[in-house]
C-alpha cells in the first residue's frame, strides 16, 4: 500500500488514475456497442484486466488481493476474519472497562467509518479496517523470558 495516502506523484496513484481510465473505457465500450466494432469493447476489457495487474504491482497490493482470496473463498479463512473482528472488540471492551492498555487499531478504524461525516473519511478508515483486517502485524518483542517454564527444555 501507499505509506502517504495523500501524495499523488507516487506510481501507485499514477496506476490507479490509469486503471480508472480503463474501466471507464470498458464502461463505454459496452454501452455504445455497435456491431462494426464487437471486438473493441473485448480488447477494452483485456486492457483494463492487464492495468488492475499493473495495479497490484506498483501499490504492492498482491498480497492483499491473495489475502482476500484466503479469506472469502475457504471456511478456515472466514472462520479467521471473523475472529479477528471478535478479538478487536473484545479488546476494546477490555481496555474500556479496565482504563489501560491500547485499543485495538481494526476497532477503532470500524468505529471512525460508522461515525464519520464526510466521504473521505469513511473511505479512509475502509482502507485501514480493510487493512487490520487482513494483514497480522506481529511485534518484534520476543517474550519467552516472561514464560514462567521454558518448554523446549
Amino acid at each position: 500500500m501507499q505509506a502517504d495516502p495523500t501524495m499523488t506523484t507516487t506510481d501507485c496513484f499514477s496506476s490507479t488514475s490509469t486503471t480508472v481510465e480503463k474501466w471507464r473505457q470498458v464502461a463505454s465500450g459496452w454501452y455504445n456497442f455497435d456491431i462494426a466494432d464487437f471486438l473493441g469493447p473485448l480488447y477494452a476489457t483485456i486492457e483494463a484486466s492487464n492495468s488492475l495487474v499493473d495495479l497490484f504491482v506498483m501499490c504492492e497490493t498482491t498480497n492483499l488481493a491473495k489475502q482476500f482470496s484466503t479469506r472469502f473463498t475457504t471456511w478456515s479463512g472466514i472462520l479467521d476474519l471473523c475472529s479477528t473482528v471478535g478479538v478487536s472488540f473484545l479488546k476494546d471492551y477490555v481496555v474500556t472497562s479496565s482504563g489501560s492498555g491500547t485499543p485495538s487499531e481494526l476497532y477503532l478504524a470500524g468505529e471512525e467509518f460508522f461515525t464519520s461525516p464526510s466521504c473521505t473519511i469513511t473511505s479512509r478508515a475502509l482502507g485501514k479496517m480493510l487493512h487490520h483486517a487482513v494483514f497480522f502485524e506481529i511485534a518484534d518483542t520476543n517474550y519467552e523470558e516472561l514464560l514462567l517454564t521454558n518448554i523446549t527444555a
